[in-house]
């Protein structure tokens, strides 16, 4: 049951799914004043992704009034939402939006009120979508030139009510922005963009994994280096009611962190992995200027030899094909690579002894853009980043966010047949995990949050293969029984 006031502790909740909804506040322009849509709610879906660069949702109404006509509903509006889990404990989320359309009217069969979907998102995503960028940076940094779009084109920093956290990055650049919408513009930079710190990615070469997303705390432009360091903010279960689990969760904080559903998503996807440059990829790279052919190749074993994983385990082991080639290998001298990539380069251009000769060419000389870090690396690492995905619906928490790290303990299943028996954690889809988005869905009844996690690594290793055994080769192929 929600609370249509102040809730209290955790300890004074009487269910897990209960929530304190202060309000759904509409602003519009006709009524000149707020109308109050908190007694009209019959569903409110809150999202966030970290992969998008604006929070939207969905509030579904049931409104005997007429608000549509009355309110003259054009698009124009803003709707303030503000909800928690508890007053005394819980982050406020609370954030105003743009209301964009209004979908699925359905009128009663008695015409006595009607049900309607207004449909919301970040004015900053509209703002975008009006807008094109045509602007020129001249030796700067990426990070640099993130900022200054959110703060001269979007105007961020106007209303004060959001915050912007931006990671240094490496490199200085020459770009003129391709009159590309503005979140597309940061999103094309993002590719570009290496972290300045623990984005060491492989043994050539620094990370190329930069995101930019907007979640309840503000907007963001991170590497996954920095996002697997941080500290875990919960831990969270998925203990099934008819089996005895190692903890047995019996009080309302532990319901609280108890998983309602778990749901596999992304595993073991080999072809996938292959297909992507996971474990492998090749870019060939040509400079004109200085009439040369550089081959870079990624390598998933220095990456994570190098890099920062979130559990610490890769997510294969060490099997060799026919070619005796491990998967992260690059090809044999007489193939090419299956993942492959050609672009022109201007890497080191300037150090070139004959521009080095002439300051009118050295001028004329755009920055290097390091290709041959980013364009492999990031393949990569992106690819890598989603490789196990679980999705997880867990009572309302409105403490998490896209971004946050959490750990997850599933139970393994048991090799007796015994359902009373004791279950240890699965090896696999336990660990620590990466929430890639969130959705907050509230009812008039309960409040339940779904997330969607992913890790780069496992807990524990796979188990090896012994290459050199030539009984195991020939019973693979078919040659014993």
């Amino acid at each position: 049951m929600a609370s249509n006031n102040s809730a209290a502790s955790n300890a004074q909740l009487k269910y897990a799914t209960d929530y304190d909804l202060t309000s759904i506040v509409l602003f519009t322009a006709a009524a000149n004043d707020s109308i109050e849509l908190k007694d009209k709610m019959v569903e409110l879906n809150y999202f966030e992704d970290v992969y998008s660069p604006s929070i939207s949702g969905k509030l579904v109404v049931s409104d005997a009034i007429g608000l549509l006509n009355l309110a003259s509903i054009n698009g124009t509006e803003f709707l303030k939402i503000i909800f928690r889990k508890t007053n005394d404990s819980s982050i406020t989320i609370s954030r105003t939006f743009r209301v964009f359309s209004v979908t699925d009217k359905t009128l009663s069969i008695n015409n006595n009120f009607e049900n309607y979907t207004i449909n919301f998102c970040s004015e900053e995503f509209l703002i975008s979508q009006q807008y094109r960028i045509s602007k020129s940076y001249k030796n700067k940094e990426i990070s640099d030139i993130i900022a200054d779009i959110l703060n001269t084109f979007l105007k961020v920093g106007v209303s004060g009510s959001k915050s912007v956290y931006v990671e240094s990055t490496r490199g200085k650049y020459d770009f003129i922005l391709p009159n590309k919408k503005i979140f597309e513009t940061i999103n094309w930079l993002s590719t570009y963009a290496q972290p300045t710190s623990g984005g060491s990615g492989t043994g050539n070469g620094t990370g190329a994994d930069m995101l930019f997303y907007e979640n309840v705390q503000g907007y963001h432009f991170n590497s996954l280096q920095s996002l697997y360091k941080q500290n875990s903010v919960m831990n969270l279960y998925y203990n099934p009611k008819n089996i005895r689990p190692n903890q047995k969760l019996i009080d309302l904080d532990s319901q609280l962190r108890n998983a309602m559903k778990f749901e596999v998503l992304n595993y073991i996807d080999t072809l996938g992995a292959i297909s992507k440059g996971t474990f492998s990829n090749r870019l060939i790279s040509l400079d004109i200027l200085a009439k040369k052919k550089t081959v870079t190749d990624y390598n998933y074993n220095d990456y994570f030899k190098n890099g920062k994983s979130l559990n610490g385990s890769p997510v294969t082991n060490n099997y060799k094909n026919r070619y005796d080639k491990y998967l992260f290998d690059a090809p044999p001298q007489n193939m090419e690579a299956g993942t492959l990539r050609m672009v022109t380069s201007n890497s080191k251009q300037k150090e070139l002894p004959y521009v080095k000769q002439n300051s009118d060419m050295i001028n004329s000389i755009a920055n290097d853009i390091f290709v041959e870090n980013y364009i492999p690396n990031r393949v990569g690492q992106i690819a890598l980043a989603n490789y196990t995905r679980i999705k997880l619906t867990i009572p309302g928490n409105s403490d998490l966010c896209v971004g946050l790290a959490i750990n997850f303990m599933a139970l393994g299943i048991s090799a007796i047949p015994d359902s009373k028996s004791k279950k240890d954690p699965d090896p696999y889809f336990s660990g620590k995990y990466i929430i890639t988005a969130i959705r907050h869905i509230i009812t008039n009844i309960s409040y339940i949050t779904v997330l969607e996690l992913a890790k780069d690594s496992n807990t524990q290793n796979y188990s090896g293969v012994n290459n050199a055994d030539n009984n195991w080769k020939a019973k693979v192929a078919g040659g014993q029984s």
